[in-house]
């Protein structure tokens, strides 16, 4: 009997160790997919930086007035890209 509960006892803790290794992949998997889908934020960020830098050369007198021209002018030529309020944080950041 004493063979049994011993063998009972390392099944469990087999169990137990096999599902804390599987829930410490399960974490990193998702610290993983995080990072990766900040660095993708950021390069959008930057890429509609980078875009919004553009069209605001396009205006000779460009100041916080012509935010929505600039904002229009975004979204025409890039409609659905990114969100409106990125889109204006950004345009507001770079004028000021």
């Amino acid at each position: 009997m004493a063979g049994k509960l011993k063998k009972s006892s390392e099944k469990k803790n087999a169990e137990a160790a096999s599902s804390k290794a599987a829930q410490e992949d399960k974490d990193d998997v998702e610290e993983i997919t995080i990072n990766a889908l900040e660095g993708v934020k950021a390069n959008v960020e930057d890429t509609v930086e980078n875009t919004i830098k553009e069209i605001i050369l396009e205006y000779t007198n460009s100041g916080l007035g012509n935010v929505g021209q600039i904002m229009g002018k975004f979204n025409k030529e890039h409609k659905g890209k990114a969100d409106n309020k990125l889109v204006s944080e950004i345009v507001k950041s770079i004028l000021n």
